[in-house]
């Protein structure tokens, strides 16, 4: 199972925060923007080495993930943080300078290879070099950001909070209404892959995962698993919220002992 790793990005300022709408106007009048808040994973990657097996294709993806690593950003992941970097330019660009300003942000990221690169790629669009660069060959501004050791870690509460592992851990068998809705879905996909995952339907999620992956890495599902792929994000999704969507411990997830 994947590391649940998270990149946080918080954008402070202080500033007018112009508004289009009536009713915005209405609702934000004499108003101003004190803190955004950003949270966003960390770009498309290779797959952590213990899931290798779950994929259709083994001897490719373990080609195709080589030159990276395993669990490591990909090119796609590094072009999809770059163009989060460059949506969050366009969209804030007008409250944060057009080079870093350590009392304007502050970014933070688990302490990940892959969440690490996330924050150093997307922070390359968010200040791009200009014409009063730092430096005349290197287009390309340093943004720091913050990590904590994983063991210290509050946002890894899979790592850290033994409450939360042990009701994470008593959900892998466990089931729900709205995956029994899926059964179809998942026996047509257990016969595809020749394992019956009825038993453990958490580890749709998993499976999924995989399947991303070697996408990323132009390795291709069998015709009848990318046909069935739409069906197989749905299941996923069912199977994310049994492991996640417990409202009991939500706040665990977030860092609250």
């Amino acid at each position: 199972m994947a590391l649940h790793s998270y990149t946080l990005l918080m954008l402070v300022t202080l500033a007018a925060l112009a508004t289009a709408g009536t009713r915005a106007d209405e609702v934000l009048a004499d108003s101003e923007l004190v803190l955004t808040v950003l949270v966003h994973r960390h770009g498309d990657r290779t797959p952590v080495q213990g899931s290798l097996e779950l994929s259709n294709d083994v001897d490719a993806l373990r080609e195709a993930s080589e030159p990276y690593g395993y669990g490591q950003l990909t090119n796609v992941g590094k072009q999809n943080a770059y163009r989060l970097g460059q949506s969050i330019r366009k969209r804030y660009g007008g409250l944060i300078s057009a080079h870093y300003n350590s009392s304007e942000i502050y970014i933070r990221s688990t302490d990940s290879t892959r969440t690490k690169m996330t924050v150093l790629t997307a922070m390359a669009a968010v200040y791009p070099a200009g014409n009063d660069n730092w430096s005349d060959s290197l287009p390309w501004q340093p943004t720091p950001y913050t990590t904590v050791p994983v063991r210290y870690d509050p946002n890894l509460a899979m790592l850290n909070c033994p409450t939360f592992k042990n009701a994470y851990y008593s959900k892998i068998f466990s089931s729900s209404p709205a995956m029994e809705r899926y059964s179809d879905v998942m026996n047509q996909w257990s016969e595809l892959i020749g394992f019956n995952i009825t038993g453990i339907p958490v580890l749709a999620y998993s499976l999924y995962d995989i399947y991303k992956s070697q996408i990323s890495l132009g390795v291709p599902l069998t015709e009848e698993l990318q046909a069935l792929l739409p069906e197989i994000k749905d299941v996923a999704g069912a199977a994310m919220d049994i492991l996640f969507g417990d409202d009991d411990y939500v706040a665990l997830e977030a860092g609250e002992s």
